[in-house]
């Protein structure tokens, strides 16, 4: 059995990742002056194009959605991301257009 020094010791390191994941994103994703920008964004285009995310098509249309913003974001920010590569990106956006195609083949 762990004990519970263990236990808090885990969750300390944890937290320390997590804060610094969350900080690094936030680079890549938001603004200093509105941390939740990027979700407000997104939202208003999957209303403006009446995305139901409810649904596995919705689901798959929203990441399209959600790549293609952080693209943008980041190519008209000049910013170097934190995280994940501008190709990557563009990758995962191809990925989720195919997984597009097959959900609609279905």
């Amino acid at each position: 059995m762990k004990k519970l020094g263990t236990l808090l010791e885990f969750v300390e390191r944890v937290n320390e990742r997590k804060q610094e994941i969350c900080a690094a994103k936030n680079i890549d994703y938001s603004e200093a002056t509105d941390t939740h920008k990027n979700f407000h964004v997104v939202s208003a285009i999957c209303k403006l194009l009446d995305v139901d995310v409810r649904k596995p098509l919705g689901a798959v249309e929203f990441m399209i959605i959600w790549k293609i913003h952080r693209l943008f974001k980041l190519k008209n920010s000049g910013k170097t991301p934190e995280n994940e590569s501008l190709f990557d990106t563009n990758v995962d956006t191809q990925v989720y257009e195919d997984l597009l195609m097959t959900i609609e083949e279905e």
